[in-house]
């Protein structure tokens, strides 16, 4: 199984690790390959490359909003989608709960995120 994440099996036999590709976590090389461009593109933060590869994994899944508390990176960096900025939880999450009583009708009553990323700006 080479190249694949192995796990024992049955009689010491390898096999693969259910929802893995070609690399650890089943990221592929193209996504590593975009996630090295990604730290290029912002040197100046010193990304990880964890974090440059959640900035690929949200623009697959194309969305903008990522669990995080690192404020600094996440606030500085542009999705890969056409979204203007990240949303960050629980952050966002937080700053868009409903004051007693109010809700999002529009989302079945649960609280819209905050995208007012003017303010995260000095972050």
């Amino acid at each position: 199984m080479r190249g694949s994440r192995a796990r024992p099996g049955p009689a010491g036999q390898a096999t693969a690790a259910p929802g893995h590709g070609t690399r650890p976590g089943g990221v592929s090389a193209d996504a590593l390959r975009t996630a090295r461009t990604v730290r290029g593109r912002y040197a100046e933060l010193k990304l990880d490359l964890v974090d440059s590869v959640n900035v690929v994994r949200a623009g697959q899944y194309e969305t903008d909003t990522v669990r995080t508390l690192d404020r600094r990176d996440f606030g500085a960096i542009l999705p890969l989608t056409p979204h203007p900025a990240f949303g960050l939880l629980p952050d966002d999450l937080q700053a868009a709960s409903p004051r007693k009583g109010e809700t999002d009708a529009a989302s079945g009553g649960t609280p819209r995120l905050s995208r007012n990323h003017e303010t995260r700006a000095g972050v």
